[in-house]
């Protein structure tokens, strides 16, 4: 009897596991690619996808400052205008991942040297009135512009960098360099996120988007722009990542390809050059 028993338990023990694992597959396949997804996300460390990719731009940056320091020496030797210059600009484009332009700007804010030659037309134009040459002037130091129009005829940001006297006492003119705040920021994004269930997008302190997936949105301004405005909530977490270096939150918004609305849950981190801050956001769908 005793032994009978034990085997009725041991079959209704059977048949619940069987039960359970069938509720468990059914569950599961209902929606097996968002169930997936979702687990995966959630627990995902967004602070190592934003430690690497952080890493990745600031050693671009890196270059940028040591590239545009000795080039700016070499042409405190030479001067703003002739073949040396030319030849030293040229060189400089080709240590320089992710430039557009290289030129000089001399003391009355005129482009006085461009490199490559495809953008010499725009040799003598004056950009004395741009925001990014007015603070050098003011400093003295090196500044990295927030996105604008290039003369040229294309969004870009631009890094300027002091050229002083031969003996370094007084400013004879800029070193600008141009580039897309997409290229560099692609290169050290993309792979970070590649095989993470996870997406990331980055922004200026003024709600310029540099960098999305979704193009369509490089350029547009979070806080002005009519495609954020039905989203309240993101343009309040936008705010708060605009006035913050790091922290999270939640909010709304279409996924990736622009078509259904989801829930996401945001980090975020800073990469800084010459005191000018980019906002990295690392995002999973919740």
């Amino acid at each position: 009897m005793i032994a009978m028993t034990k085997e009725l338990v041991l079959i209704g023990l059977i048949i619940t596991l069987l039960l359970f694992q069938g509720c468990i597959q059914k569950a599961e396949t209902t929606n097996p690619d968002k169930t997936t997804t979702s687990i995966l996300a959630a627990g995902y460390d967004k602070t190592a996808v934003l430690s690497r990719i952080t890493a990745g731009i600031d050693s671009t940056f890196n270059i940028f400052d040591s590239v545009m320091s000795s080039t700016a020496s070499e042409l405190s030797d030479t001067g703003l205008r002739g073949q040396e210059t030319r030849a030293i600009l040229a060189k400089a484009l080709n240590e320089t991942p992710y430039a557009i332009e290289y030129s000089t700007v001399d003391s009355d804010g005129l482009l006085a040297t461009i490199e490559p030659s495809l953008y010499s037309q725009f040799e003598g134009t004056d950009i004395s009135g741009q925001e990014h040459v007015k603070k050098l002037r003011e400093t003295g130091k090196p500044v990295l512009s927030k996105t604008f129009k290039a003369v040229e005829g294309f969004d870009a940001v631009a890094i300027h960098y002091p050229i002083n006297s031969k003996h370094g006492t007084a400013l004879q003119g800029e070193l600008s360099l141009l580039i897309k705040p997409e290229n560099v920021l692609e290169a050290a994004i993309a792979p970070a996120v590649k095989d993470a269930p996870l997406e990331a997008w980055a922004m200026d302190t003024y709600g310029n988007i540099l960098y999305d997936a979704d193009t369509v949105e490089i350029g547009r301004n979070l806080f002005t722009d009519s495609l954020y405005q039905e989203y309240p909530e993101l343009l309040e977490l936008g705010k708060r990542i605009a006035a913050e270096k790091t922290g999270s939150g939640e909010y709304s918004f279409l996924k990736e390809g622009m078509r259904e609305k989801v829930r996401k849950q945001a980090q975020w981190d800073t990469v800084e050059l010459y005191g000018t801050e980019w906002r990295i956001v690392a995002v999973s769908q919740i």
